[in-house]
């Protein structure tokens, strides 16, 4: 829980209140900015004139940047109040989203991003471990997507889409003036499990586990299914205008009520599901992950193929459900094969090799797709993504049982 630093005499309860709730957000922060900027693609690509692998390029470089900055800093973490490096990196993360609103070219718009993708690494990489939210990625991921698109979709339809990118940063600043008034916890206290970062340790763990080939498989398909989450939550906004023939803000208005319902239903889902196959074999989890993302394509084919609401709507959520689902038997996977002394390293390998090979590529990938054909087209790289990776997942499990 975030404790709070308050002073005054007007109101502390509700200030309180307020702090804790814009300091907790503040991990969803990053798939809300990446949420507001494909609601904008369509827009960007009329008025700069823009490619679709261009657009995908800011967005992965978006995506790598924040990846790539999160150990820098974890390490800055142990030296200073992770607070103020958490309400530092949010500041930065509102001065870059609203300048990308006000961008009018490629370069000003990239830069704007960059900025804003290092900015927002100090909330995903620090936050959790203060207010003790690890564990709750999938639910996040979800929320931040949803609240994203929903802000969007609101803020284009009262005042035009570049005001959404004003509306994502003062989210940002409060945020950060909200981090400014939070105890840092004691390390190990009830405010976080907090594990300084040992990149010598983290080597080593990535050594150890890449002996290891059924935590390879687990891995790639991790890294399969960070590429499908992370594509089609980028280019389904432009997929339903394009393709579908949709108004922006309306498109973007149900992706947001998909990514919510989707969102409930697979972090219930894909736990439950491992559960009940723990009864009946020992890589439970890897199958359920596997079942889960195989069961994900075939549905998500659906919606990228059927052009009729009625079947494409209910397909987009129940896909985007599964490959929720499969997130969290992903991860107990992981740490399966690691011991004890080793998880906290495991998971940061994971983390890390899973944003930089699946996560940051892919918008890029199925925008240079779209190029080269269509979109429509592009967007089937997405349940090919999850195929693969529930086959991956499968063998894995096979592997290992033998």
């Amino acid at each position: 829980m975030i404790e709070a630093e308050t002073g005054g005499s007007v109101a502390p309860g509700a200030r309180r209140a307020a702090i804790a709730v814009l300091g907790s957000i503040a991990p969803a922060l990053p798939y809300l900015d990446r949420a507001v900027l494909a609601a904008a693609v369509e827009a960007f690509r009329a008025e700069l004139w823009l490619t679709d692998a261009t657009l995908g390029l800011v967005a992965s470089v978006h995506a790598l940047l924040l990846a790539l900055a999160g150990p820098a800093f974890l390490a800055l973490g142990d030296r200073g109040p992770r607070p103020r490096l958490v309400a530092s990196g949010l500041g930065l993360a509102a001065l870059g989203t609203a300048l990308a609103g006000a961008a009018g070219n490629f370069p000003a718009l990239l830069a704007a991003l960059g900025t804003a993708g290092i900015g927002l690494a100090a909330a995903a990489s620090l936050a959790p471990d203060v207010i003790a939210r690890r564990g709750r990625s999938a639910a996040m991921v979800a929320g931040g997507t949803a609240a994203g698109y929903a802000l969007a979709a609101g803020a284009d339809a009262l005042m035009g889409w570049r005001s959404s990118f004003l509306a994502a940063g003062v989210v940002c600043l409060l945020c950060a003036l909200a981090w400014l008034r939070t105890r840092d916890p004691a390390p190990g206290g009830s405010g976080g499990a907090f594990v300084p970062f040992a990149p010598d340790r983290i080597a080593l763990a990535a050594r150890q586990l890449s002996e290891r080939r059924p935590w390879l498989l687990t891995l790639a398909a991790f890294a399969l299914l960070a590429f499908a989450a992370s594509a089609l939550a980028f280019w389904a906004p432009a997929f339903l205008v394009r393709v579908r023939g949709l108004p922006r803000h309306v498109a973007t208005g149900q992706l947001a009520a998909a990514a919510i319902m989707a969102g409930l239903s697979g972090t219930l889902l894909g736990p439950r599901l491992a559960s009940w196959l723990g009864t009946r074999t020992r890589e439970a989890d890897r199958l359920a992950a596997g079942l889960c993302a195989l069961a994900a394509a075939p549905v998500l084919l659906v919606a990228c193929v059927d052009a009729r609401p009625a079947i494409y709507l209910p397909a987009l959520v129940a896909g985007l459900a599964l490959l929720f689902a499969a997130a969290r038997p992903a991860t107990a996977a992981l740490l399966a094969d690691a011991g004890p002394v080793e998880r906290t390293s495991a998971i940061a390998v994971a983390l890390l090799a899973a944003r930089i090979l699946g996560d940051a590529p892919g918008p890029l990938l199925v925008g240079m797709l779209a190029d080269a054909a269509s979109l429509g087209r592009a967007v089937l790289a997405v349940p090919a993504a999850a195929l693969a990776a529930g086959a991956l997942w499968t063998l894995a499990a096979q592997r290992r049982h033998a």
